[in-house]
């Protein structure tokens, strides 16, 4: 032990009892940190490994797996493996270790970000939601040999292959779901047409098949990614098809065009069908007593119009019924306002814009006893009143010039309808 000497002004060494119980001690604490060191992760990954199994997965399973499966994969994102959480859907990653709050996994599931998840479903109850939140928050670990119970069932002997159903399934379907697949997939199926499940592709789309077998020169599919007739594909600023995709295509439908069977397609497939049938029920049931008293339900009775004490400041029946209902508060009614005033009003009201200072003077100017009633109808009639009263049916057919939402695609022939 180091003692230092105020004589020598030296530090000297000198034996202590305690030096052997120290070392002791510090032994100890060493040899125990080395035990610790090498238990916690093994421990730490059992624990997690149990977590994940026994309160995330079921999750996954039952809320989500629906959608975001490796057959279906909505959005680009399958939820039924490690890999696939890892690598995301069509915007990139779902989930940020560490950090729930910039995870969109946890944000849509929490109701904070749009779309909310499930898209169709009630949402998640709150403890499921914290589970997410913590699962993320420890890491977002997918312990390696724990798969969901749809990945498992994969694992079955793929059935022989025909050598054109071998090239549609490495070669041409990567194509259809790389190229195709923003907008013919089933949620937006554009055209009417699908190329996510064989029964979609098999269905065509709204003026018929896509596809005839054996002649890619009348097939439109063929036709129109090799731009041989309009609308070329992909359809608006998207590139054209590399010329070797082109003749894969078209090497395919030359040989059959085979798209074979896939169990678990046709399973998710009918899973989606029996949830559109529970919408359709939902749809189709009974309006209850309850429901056909809402307002907009009943049919509207004309009123009697009030009687009022001041009878000279009625104009027409609408007067009488607020001079009835000012009378009743005690209350007396604002003064007529001056025609400067009341044209901006009626401008403003129907058209939305306010006069220019020559019509302000022309009103102001008009002797005529039906001057109101003239600019009213003058109004009424100009388009300004109709683009004006037009924003509100626009906006109940959900009118937008891109699809806004996740994609946000230009619709290049929208403002067609708007006009």
């Amino acid at each position: 032990m180091l003692h230092f000497n105020p004589r020598s002004r030296n530090f000297a060494v000198r034996k202590s009892p305690t030096r052997p119980l120290v070392l002791a001690l510090a032994l100890l604490v060493t040899c125990s940190r080395q035990e610790i060191g090498t238990a916690a992760p093994s421990q730490r990954t059992e624990s997690e490994a149990a977590f994940f199994k026994s309160k995330i997965l079921p999750i996954f399973t039952a809320r989500c797996q629906s959608c975001h499966n490796h057959t279906l994969k909505l959005s680009g994102l399958s939820l039924e493996s490690a890999a696939a959480v890892e690598t995301g859907g069509t915007h990139g990653p779902v989930v940020v270790p560490g950090n729930p709050q910039q995870s969109r996994l946890y944000r849509r599931v929490a109701r904070i970000e749009k779309p909310f998840m499930p898209m169709d479903g009630d949402a998640l109850p709150e403890s499921e939601v914290t589970l997410l939140k913590t699962w993320i928050e420890q890491g977002a670990v997918w312990p390696e040999g724990v798969e969901s119970n749809a990945s498992v069932g994969r694992t079955e002997e793929p059935e022989a292959l025909s050598a054109n159903a071998r090239l549609f399934k490495e070669k041409v379907q990567p194509i259809l779901s790389a190229r195709c697949g923003n907008c013919h997939n089933d949620e937006r199926k554009y055209s009417g047409l699908t190329l996510e499940t064989r029964s979609g592709f098999l269905s065509g789309g709204w003026h018929g098949p896509v596809v005839v077998a054996g002649k890619p020169e009348q097939s439109r599919l063929y036709r129109r990614v090799a731009r041989l007739e309009k609308a070329y594909m992909p359809f608006g600023v998207g590139e054209p098809l590399p010329e070797a995709e082109v003749a894969r295509i078209k090497e395919w439908i030359e040989g059959g065009a085979e798209w074979p069977r896939d169990r678990q397609s046709e399973e998710a497939e009918r899973a989606r069908q029996a949830r559109l049938k529970d919408l359709q029920k939902l749809e189709n049931r009974p309006v209850t007593e309850e429901e056909r008293r809402w307002w907009s339900f009943v049919k509207p009775v004309r009123p009697p119009v009030p009687v009022v004490k001041h009878v000279a400041r009625v104009k027409n029946p609408i007067d009488a019924f607020v001079l009835a209902a000012l009378e009743a508060k005690g209350l007396q009614p604002a003064p007529p306002a001056s025609r400067r005033t009341l044209i901006r009003r009626i401008y403003f009201d129907l058209i939305g814009l306010p006069p220019r200072p020559e019509e302000v003077q022309a009103f102001e100017n008009d002797p005529a006893p039906n001057a109101y009633e003239k600019l009213v109808n003058r109004l009424l009639d100009s388009e300004r009143y109709g683009e004006r009263w037009a924003r509100h049916w626009l906006d109940v057919a959900r009118y937008a010039d891109s699809d806004g939402y996740e994609y946000d695609l230009l619709r290049p022939n929208a403002s067609r309808y708007r006009d």
